[in-house]
Parts: C-alpha cells; sequence; structure tokens
C-alpha cells in the first residue's frame, strides 16, 4: 500500500479532502470521490483489504477488465490532459457487480443498468449490430430487447471466468426469483418508467432474460 499512500499523499496535498471512510476523497464541490485499488494487489483478483482499524474488504471484482477496456478521452487541451474512462460494456459489468455487492442499499446501479441498456445501441453500436452482430436481428426486432442481447455478449466477450460466473449467477437468481426480485423492482423505481404496471413488470424481466440468454454462447 506504500504506492497507494504516496498517491493519496499528493491528492491531499492539491486540495482534495479525506473522510471517514479511508478510500472516499473531496475535492471542492465534487464529493464521494472513490480512490481504490486493484489488480496483483488484490487477494485472488476479487477484493483488497483496507489497512485501518477495521480491516474491511472491499469487492473488487471486474475491476480489471474494466480497465483494460477503457477509453482514452481528452478532457482538456493546450496543454492536453487525457484519462482513462469506463467503457460502456465495463461500465455495465461495474454496475451488475456493485448492485449485488451493496444489496439491498444500491439501487442506483440497477437504474444505470437500465439505462445502459435502453440506449445501448445508441452508444455507439448499431453498426457493430447490424454488420457484426446481425444474427441478433430478426423479424420481430425490438430495440430494447436486441439492444439487451448485444450488452449482454458483449459482457461475455469482456468478463473474466470469475466476474462473469458472478453475473449468471446474479441474473440467474433474479429471473428464477422473477415475481420477487429486487433487480427488477429498483428498475422500476425510474422516473423512465411512468407505468408501474404488471405489463412493465414483465418487459424488464425480458431485458434481463435477453442480457442472460446470450452469456453461454
Amino acid at each position: 500500500m506504500g504506492d497507494y499512500k504516496k498517491l493519496t499523499d499528493a491528492l491531499l496535498s492539491k486540495g482534495f479532502s479525506s473522510s471517514n471512510i479511508v478510500h472516499k476523497f473531496h475535492y471542492k464541490s465534487i464529493p464521494g470521490i472513490d480512490i481504490i485499488p486493484f489488480g496483483k494487489i488484490s487477494l485472488n483478483t476479487s477484493s483488497i483489504i483496507w489497512p485501518d482499524n477495521q480491516a474491511k474488504a472491499i469487492n473488487v471484482l471486474g475491476f480489471e477488465e474494466c480497465f483494460t477496456d477503457s477509453e482514452l478521452v481528452k478532457i482538456i487541451s493546450n496543454p492536453d490532459l487525457i484519462i482513462k474512462i469506463a467503457s460502456v460494456r465495463g461500465l455495465a459489468i461495474m454496475k451488475l457487480i456493485a448492485w449485488k455487492d451493496g444489496y439491498p442499499s444500491r439501487s442506483r446501479d440497477a437504474l444505470d443498468m437500465l439505462y445502459i441498456i435502453r440506449n445501448y445501441i445508441d452508444a455507439g453500436n448499431r453498426e457493430r449490430l447490424f454488420e457484426e452482430n446481425n444474427d441478433l436481428v430478426d423479424d420481430d426486432f425490438d430495440y430494447e430487447l436486441t439492444g439487451a442481447k448485444l450488452l449482454g455478449r458483449d459482457i461475455a466477450k469482456l468478463a473474466s471466468p470469475s466476474s462473469l460466473t458472478f453475473i449468471k449467477e446474479l441474473l440467474d437468481s433474479e429471473i428464477k426469483n422473477s415475481d420477487t426480485s429486487q433487480f427488477i423492482t429498483d428498475m422500476l423505481i425510474s422516473d423512465l418508467i411512468l407505468d408501474k404496471t404488471d405489463k412493465n413488470r414483465k418487459h424488464l424481466l425480458n431485458l434481463i432474460t435477453n442480457l442472460r440468454l446470450v452469456m453461454n454462447i
């Protein structure tokens, strides 16, 4: 953790402030910036233990592949400042794992997953769908359901075996217990769904079913 301390000390010297959570920092008006190490430092690539009094473990499953798949974005010019941000499919992996790992307090992650699924085709994937994944397009084409399949296929390609197993088990459980699925309930909270009827609950079940369906292919 020596390098981590050097990093956090440098941040504190540049105006960041710490919090009562060891990995959470604040900067000016920006609250809750998490600084979390992962990779070789983690235990079995899935968790880390903070060297504080509580020695609390934090799940870093999915971080490695999300970082590998990250995209370079220039946020400042002259001089250029280029940072890595998570790809949409990488973010989806993180959201699914975070929702399950933080259950039941991470309802926001389910809402974010719904937004990602609904907009996945438009997130730079339209040409890929029709040129590289046209087997997903049929006479019963549905924009959201097909987007869920494409995202599921992309997650399966990117995720490590352990991350993919975690996600499959999560989705299998929510699909099997669809009537009481907390994941679906959390998605129904969204303002994007004005009608909270059983019809919409069934549509959300179909979305996560399609997301899961292609992960074995």
